[in-house]
């Protein structure tokens, strides 16, 4: 996993970038946002230490081409955030049919 440092409202992704890795929150507090047809700035989610972010786009099929992060992720806050990288994710379920099998069950969850 890459660790990563975001200042108080960095630009973590903005909308239709590509999502390459699984985000773990450690420190502080990231908001999911968008822009209304009003150019207003709506917050969706606020993800806090231990949330995750781009869990179930990782895991889509690769032969659909990359993810795409539908909204836009600032940190609201100074943030800490683990990233482990959508290649090391596709690594491991190659090497291990077990742990292809175990993220194949937590989608249907």
């Amino acid at each position: 996993m890459e660790e990563q440092f975001y200042p108080a409202e960095d630009l973590i992704y903005n909308k239709n970038d590509v999502l390459d890795g699984i985000l773990f929150v450690v420190e502080g507090e990231v908001h999911i946002t968008m822009r209304s047809s009003t150019t207003q700035l709506i917050v969706l989610d606020r993800l806090f230490k231990r949330c995750t972010f781009g869990y179930h786009q990782c895991l889509v099929d690769e032969e659909k081409g990359p993810p795409l992060v539908q909204h836009r992720l600032v940190a609201h806050t100074d943030a800490v955030i683990l990233k482990l990288p959508i290649q090391a994710l596709t690594d491991a379920r190659k090497k291990s049919r077990n742990l292809t099998r175990v993220l194949h069950a937590m989608e249907r969850i």
